[in-house]
């Protein structure tokens, strides 16, 4: 039904004919082509009849907002919402495919220099505490990695690792 409403900048004909019209049925989204969509459209149904509206907008309803914002930006404006509504976003992708570590055990000061038990063992190959290279060499009580090489360029990290300067 066309009600007799007046048709201004702020309410045009199309959203007044979708707002006023009357059905039996609650509706709720409605799909809107782009000579009925309008933003005031959406809201009005929004907040007085609590419908959803889905639709193109034309550009000269646009009332002056930007048509296109640069990418930068838009994931800026993600970014802070987000931050705002103290959200993280989380690929569950990245979740499956990580490959898992190892925790580690932090040694304690005492144990580490008590001089009991520290015998060097050989596993596999992975990178030295102190100096990052790659070792084989594992201390039994401080599951920890360390170098012991002899060499032209030696170097024992096992020694620098268990005892005190």
């Amino acid at each position: 039904m066309i009600y007799n409403l007046p048709c201004t900048k702020e309410r045009t004909l199309s959203g007044s004919i979708i707002s006023q019209e009357k059905t039996g049925r609650l509706w709720r989204i409605v799909d809107c082509d782009n000579f009925f969509s309008c933003a005031e459209l959406f809201y009005i149904l929004r907040e007085n009849y609590g419908i959803l509206g889905l639709g193109t907008i034309r550009k000269n309803r646009l009332r002056g907002a930007d048509a296109a914002m640069p990418l930068k930006a838009f994931r800026y404006k993600i970014y802070e919402g987000l931050k705002k509504n103290r959200r993280a976003v989380i690929d569950p992708l990245d979740i499956k495919n990580r490959p898992h570590k190892a925790i580690q055990a932090v040694s304690v000061e005492f144990s580490r220099f008590d001089n009991v038990g520290h015998f060097m063992s050989m596993t596999s190959q992975r990178r030295c505490r102190l100096c990052s290279k790659l070792t084989t060499v594992t201390c039994s009580k401080c599951q920890a990695r360390l170098c012991y090489v002899i060499g032209s360029k030696p170097r024992n990290c096992q020694i620098i690792c268990h005892f005190k300067k």
